[in-house]
């Protein structure tokens, strides 16, 4: 009982892990194609006050 209750915490715990590494992942590759490649991909267009 106790080793099905700690299998599932466990992966269930590796499934968030796996979805944060995804989402922090695939944000970083946004904001480094935002960078590289300018601001053509944002909704506001570029000011010259940044």
């Amino acid at each position: 009982m106790v080793q099905s209750v700690l299998f599932s915490f466990t992966v269930l715990f590796g499934i968030l892990l796996l979805a944060g590494v995804l989402g922090a992942s695939y944000a970083g590759t946004m904001l480094a194609l935002k960078r590289f490649f300018g601001d053509e991909y944002s909704e506001r267009p570029r000011t010259t006050s940044d």
